[in-house]
Parts: structure tokens; C-alpha cells; sequence
């Protein structure tokens, strides 16, 4: 129920409620590191930087395989525009789990922000071979194709995408742009 509130309190915007959930998470269940991570977001909206690294940093420690957890610092870094480390944190969260998107999503941002579009797309592909069957990735890797103006690319990246999950609408949308 509580990280349901969390989710609802995050969705609205209502820092103080994601803030008050997230205490009674970490009262409750003091070992669980969801409590930590979202105290840390209802942090970092605000002046108490410190604090949220401390309870990311708390998270990791309770739950150093789990991916989501270094994903949560990696957006915290991002956040203070501190992208080597923000870069250092995705790539162990991609190490914990090669399907997650949101860590790779991140590192695009940030090289695309940087201008290296190339490093990005190699960054891509090369988590396409670790990860053969998600298509969520290949949705990423041909709308980075498709940027570059690779559309034979990006066309095979898509249905591929489209292979994997016939239901994958962004998959079909990018589709119909090529």
C-alpha cells in the first residue's frame, strides 16, 4: 500500500507525501531499499542533496545486486550534472541487469547531451548482444538509427523490435516514420 501511495504521491508531484511514504516504508521495513531510494527522489527535488546520496548510497548497501538501486543513483548524479558519475552508476546497473532500459536510456542522454551520438549508438548495440531478445532495446537502438539517418538501420532495429513484441506500439510508430 505504501509504495502505491509513493507511486501516486511521485506521479502528482507531491514531494511531501512521497517524503512522508517513504518514512513509513524505511520504519516499517527497515532492510528494503525502496524506502531509501524514495526518500532519496523526494530529496533531491529539494536543498538536501547530501541527504538523498546518503540514502542511495544506504540502498546499495542493503541491495548491491540490484540493478534498480545503482539506476536511482545514476539519475541522482545526473540530476546534480555530474555525468561521469551519473555514466559510472548506469553501467553497474546495466552489469546487475542487462534488460533494463531506464540505465541505458540514461547513458544516451547523457553521450547525446555530449555530443558523441556514435558512442551512443555503439553503446546500444553493443547491450543489443547482451541482451538478444528485449524490445524495448532495439525500440532504443532504432530511434537512435533513425536520428542518424540510418534508415535501413533503423528499419531492421524496428522490426526486429516488432518480432520480438508484435504489441510494442513504439516499435510500430518508429516504423511508420521510417
Amino acid at each position: 500500500v505504501q509504495l502505491a501511495l509513493a507511486e501516486a504521491a511521485r506521479q502528482n508531484g507531491d514531494i511531501g507525501l512521497l517524503r512522508e511514504t517513504a518514512e513509513q516504508l524505511i520504519r516499517n521495513r527497515p532492510l528494503d531499499p525502496r524506502g531509501y531510494v524514495l526518500r532519496a527522489e523526494s530529496e533531491t527535488k529539494g536543498t538536501l542533496a547530501s541527504a538523498a546520496e546518503q540514502d542511495l548510497q544506504k540502498a546499495i548497501e542493503l541491495a548491491p545486486q540490484d540493478g534498480s538501486v545503482y539506476t536511482a543513483m545514476g539519475k541522482f548524479y545526473r540530476g546534480q550534472a555530474k555525468s561521469k558519475e551519473a555514466l559510472e552508476y548506469y553501467e553497474r546497473a546495466l552489469d546487475r541487469d542487462p534488460r533494463a532500459i531506464e540505465p541505458l536510456a540514461g547513458i544516451v542522454s547523457i553521450l547525446a547531451g555530449e555530443k558523441q551520438s556514435a558512442k551512443a549508438l555503439a553503446r546500444v548495440q553493443a547491450q543489443a548482444t547482451k541482451s538478444p531478445n528485449n524490445d524495448a532495446l532495439f525500440v532504443l537502438l532504432g530511434g537512435l538509427q533513425l536520428e542518424n539517418k540510418d534508415l535501413a538501420g533503423a528499419q531492421v532495429s524496428l522490426q526486429r523490435a516488432s518480432g520480438i513484441n508484435p504489441h510494442n506500439v513504439d516499435a510500430a510508430t518508429l516504423l511508420s516514420k521510417v
